[in-house]
């Protein structure tokens, strides 16, 4: 991306909601994955979040492990991290400011598609720098493209009450709008759609029962020069795969938007 996007949206992390956040079909896979990764490792678990998600951090941890996170945006470690102020750090995913084999597990929700395939591979050649042998990553993706129906067909759902929340609609707008990971898709024209559809943004909410303040937070997107890259499991397993990664399963959380977010979990040789 070419600009911060979560240094516009930190302060309204709050009012974000399920898919665009995990919901507890999602931690149940995440927890799964860490019972598994760190019962296989002999040495106390110094875990990286890749970003500051608060429900990855509230995961149950055994009780030795150490809980670091990597974030780019301080507006967003500062509105949202849950831990110490210490243990989370600013940087690059793409650079982690981190020794080699230095964690024994890698979590992220859902950040891969804020990078470009160049960046993802970067992202990915990272991971399998700072994990040790035998440790874990896991990721889940947003991977709507093709999924989530046409914008006709989104916006009649609409209008029948089928999306229950804002996030809901911006995810199945990506899946409408995106024709390929490349080129990705536009947060901006996801807003300017719906604005032309339904606004202004306050007659939507209402008509939603929509939180305004979150509804009007679209209006900071369509200036945006930020664009979104939403790979699928397959295509970020070959990334892995090409970063020295072994792709080791793909998860599809018991949700109607579970075929859209899988999470896939990666292991360092």
């Amino acid at each position: 991306m070419s600009e911060n996007y979560w240094d516009r949206i930190a302060d309204l992390w709050r009012l974000f909601g399920p898919p665009i956040r995990p919901v507890a079909e999602d931690l149940a896979v995440y927890q799964e994955i860490v019972d598994r990764g760190t019962a296989l490792m002999d040495v106390p678990p110094r875990v990286l979040l890749l970003g500051v998600t608060p429900e990855l951090y509230r995961l149950r941890w055994p009780a030795d492990a150490e809980v670091f996170a990597l974030d780019n945006s301080p507006p967003m470690i500062e509105a949202v991290w849950q831990g110490p102020a210490d243990t989370a750090v600013t940087g690059s995913w793409t650079a982690m400011p981190f020794a080699d084999q230095s964690f024994t597990l890698l979590l992220c929700d859902a950040g891969v598609g804020l990078l470009d395939p160049v960046g993802q591979g970067e992202l990915l050649g990272e991971v399998q720098r700072v994990l040790v042998s035998g440790g874990t990553f896991a990721v889940r993706l947003f991977a709507p493209q093709g999924r989530t129906g046409t914008v006709s067909e989104i916006f009649e759902d609409l209008d029948r009450g089928g999306i229950p929340t804002l996030d809901a609609l911006k995810l199945r707008m990506w899946g409408a709008l995106q024709e390929n990971p490349v080129d990705g898709v536009r947060p901006s024209e996801v807003a300017r759609r719906i604005l032309e559809a339904y606004g202004p943004w306050d007659r939507l909410a209402q008509t939603q029962g929509w939180h305004p303040d979150y509804v009007r937070a679209l209006e900071l997107q369509l200036d945006s020069q930020a664009s979104f890259h939403l790979v699928d499991a397959e295509e970020l397993g070959q990334q892995g795969y090409r970063a020295g990664l072994e792709p080791s399963g793909a998860h599809r959380p018991a949700h109607g938007y579970g075929d859209s977010c899988p999470v896939v979990e990666f292991r360092r040789p």
